[in-house]
């Protein structure tokens, strides 16, 4: 993409509207010694999410879980176990 010139308006704000992908909404900020200033397209995470991120073990078990899913190769669980039982979030 070819350089392109925005000012700043008078809350200090730059329109980034015809700047970058649609899809980006959140970004990460630097500022480099020399002023420059560098967006990088960000996702948040939760917390529980990054810590299956992190855990390569359990993403090898979710990978496998999901090939055997594909594969039909599933069995129906019974849930009653569960009834009354809280998520701790």
């Amino acid at each position: 993409m070819a350089n392109q010139l925005v000012e700043v308006d008078g809350r200090r704000r730059v329109p980034l509207g015809r700047i970058g992908r649609k899809k980006d909404t959140r970004y990460l900020v630097r500022e480099d010694d020399d002023g420059t200033i560098v967006l990088t397209p960000a996702v948040v995470l939760s917390e529980r999410e990054a810590a299956v991120l992190a855990n390569p073990a359990l993403i090898q078990q979710l990978q496998a879980g999901i090939a055997a899913a594909k594969a039909g190769e599933t069995t129906p669980l019974d849930w009653s176990m569960f009834d009354g039982v809280e998520d701790e979030d």
